[in-house]
């Protein structure tokens, strides 16, 4: 089969018209045959150069997130315009439009070329993306342009200009994959086959549109039937009260959404699960048994300090006393350990099912309005779904149950310190946690505003992805796979770049957090022995209260080794409830 200049392929569905197509832009290779490009079989061409001169307008075509004249200009890629000035590649933009007759209704629009399309083109009209389509794939001045029913959407004046069919070198009418008539229009019509049938359809289908659209003038206006019934269904409001209905829902991105913290955050979560209140409970038992465990071992610690003085039988009986009594504590850290992680998985699991339906849920019924933001992609709502959830149930999973542990052992071990020696609790208490918490604290807010920003920016590259795996003919058929790796790197980039500096304030209070306790145990050793000099306080009472200290300040450190799961958990939480609000 010889192409011929201007050549149709007319068909019914299934007829093999698309087939063609995707050997031509080598999606896959025949079988058998070979398809030729001047002599030369396509499957020896270099594939970005068989596809820039080649180019394809597809039946449902596609456009890419960002402007009219970025979607144009990309059919630039693989040219010698591909890297030429802004200005330059603009009049190039202008040409192609204007041969698309798409020139008029773009510079109709307020921003002109610099008008956002939307996701696939979803804020323009089907006929305007097909323009739009076209244009990109006869910026390049390809040699060959393949129009797969490109024109379907346009409107019949455009589409007579496009339409060439009856005009063509060669018309080759296919069936079931084979080719069942060739020739001109003329003598295919003059055949009475299938092509000639093909035509009386269209004919037939052409004047049944035109008699649908215009009523016929001859019948009175008398014979129509009016209903006597009132009309109760229609009623017609002021702009301003309908614009204020529809606006009430809105209530802005979620970038101005109330941020809720921590407690707020678990509260609500706890709030919507009434289910889970055993689990909650059975998680919040086991964590006051567990942290419990660290003030025991102190005075348990303590007693055995004193067995040493001991001689004997006495330090032997002592001694296999306090030894059952470390595996008591072993027993009941085993027990509290068990239901912990039971109960955290039992919450965790249910979580990730509610969660997830609530998102979806919360997405599908949101106006038409909320999919047209540039934020609110397919990729990135898609993101959302399978992140946030998961970052929620870090958040509510076993590090809620570590985080409790560490928030009981600091306040029991602190109030034990106080108990036994008051001078030397309150000082160590005093001078050691308020700094600890503070670096903490400001370590979750960069934390946390960092995890914002990062997962905004990770959205977009995401939505990029996404985009461009359900685009892939068209992202194939422009050969611009080069290009949509360079806007998915660029996003990637500005998210890396974006975090130095927030990432150093971090660390420089996460340090601060994982180092205090061995200032816990400095101050409490030095001033404990400033006690002991005066003998204001007993060895007994001072390793008791230096290992209540001690433990304390463990605890301290590991507490904020979660923070990152705990800002990325409240951040995950707060789009969920924004969502919800919505």
């Amino acid at each position: 089969m010889l192409l011929s200049p201007i050549q149709p392929h007319p068909g019914q569905s299934g007829s093999g018209k698309s087939t063609v197509i995707g050997l031509l832009e080598r999606w896959y290779n025949p079988e058998s045959g070979t398809i030729s490009l001047d002599g030369c079989p396509i499957d020896q061409l270099n594939l970005n150069w068989l596809r820039t001169n080649v180019r394809l307008v597809q039946q449902e075509p596609v456009l890419f997130q960002g402007t009219i004249f970025d979607n144009i200009r990309s059919g630039l890629t693989g040219t010698a315009w591909e890297d030429a000035p802004v200005e330059e590649q603009m009049h190039h933009v202008e040409e192609a439009a204007k041969l698309a007759f798409a020139h008029e209704f773009i510079s109709k629009l307020p921003n002109g070329y610099n008008t956002q399309v939307g996701e696939h083109g979803c804020l323009l009209s089907g006929g305007q993306k097909q323009r739009i389509a076209i244009a990109r794939s006869i910026i390049s001045k390809p040699k060959v342009l393949l129009l797969d029913e490109a024109t379907s959407a346009l409107d019949p004046e455009a589409e007579d200009i496009l339409a060439t069919i009856q005009k063509a070198d060669n018309i080759i009418v296919m069936m079931k994959g084979r080719i069942v008539e060739q020739g001109t229009h003329q003598s295919l019509t003059m055949c009475g086959g299938t092509y000639a049938r093909l035509v009386q359809i269209q004919n037939l289908t052409a004047q049944g549109d035109e008699s649908g659209d215009i009523t016929d003038q001859s019948e009175p206006l008398d014979h129509v039937p009016m209903s006597t019934e009132p009309n109760r269904t229609l009623t017609r409001h002021e702009t301003s009260h309908q614009s204020d209905v529809d606006g009430s829902k809105d209530l802005g991105g979620y970038d101005q959404h109330e941020q809720r913290g921590v407690i707020s955050v678990i509260i609500r979560i706890v709030g919507q699960t009434p289910e889970l209140r055993l689990a909650f409970i059975v998680i919040l038992m086991a964590c006051i048994v567990a942290g419990a465990t660290f003030p025991g071992l102190a005075i348990l610690i303590a007693n055995i300090v004193e067995v040493f003085s001991l001689t004997g039988s006495e330090i032997e009986l002592q001694g296999n006393f306090y030894a059952k009594m470390f595996i008591v504590f072993a027993c009941g850290c085993y027990v509290a350990y068990f239901a912990l992680g039971y109960a955290t998985y039992v919450v965790a699991h249910n979580l990730s099912h509610k969660f997830r339906k609530s998102i979806l849920e919360s997405i599908l019924r949101q106006d038409l309005q909320f999919f047209d933001r540039e934020e609110n992609t397919t990729g990135a709502l898609i993101s959302q779904i399978d992140s946030n959830p998961q970052a929620v149930l870090e958040l509510m999973g076993y590090n809620v149950g570590f985080i409790l542990v560490a928030v009981f052992n600091i306040t029991a071990c602190s109030v034990l310190a106080i108990v036994y020696s008051w001078r030397l609790g309150l000082v160590v208490t005093c001078s050691g946690l308020p700094p600890l918490v503070n670096a903490g604290y400001l370590k979750i807010r960069f934390d946390a505003k960092l995890d914002r920003e990062t997962s905004r920016l990770l959205s977009l590259s995401a939505s990029i992805a996404s985009e461009a795996i359900n685009s892939i003919r068209t992202v194939s058929s422009l050969a611009i796979e080069n290009s949509v790796l360079s806007r998915y790197s660029h996003e990637l980039d500005l998210a890396l770049a974006g975090s130095k500096r927030p990432v150093l304030a971090m660390m420089i209070c996460f340090a601060f957090t994982q180092s205090i306790e061995y200032w816990f145990m400095a101050l409490g050793f030095w001033y404990g022995c400033y006690l002991l000099s005066f003998d204001q306080i007993s060895i007994y009472a001072f390793f008791v209260a230096f290992l209540g200290v001690f433990f304390s300040g463990q605890s301290a450190a590991q507490l904020f080794q979660y923070s990152t799961s705990v800002t990325e958990g409240i951040n995950a939480a707060n789009y969920i409830f924004w969502l919800q609000d919505l």
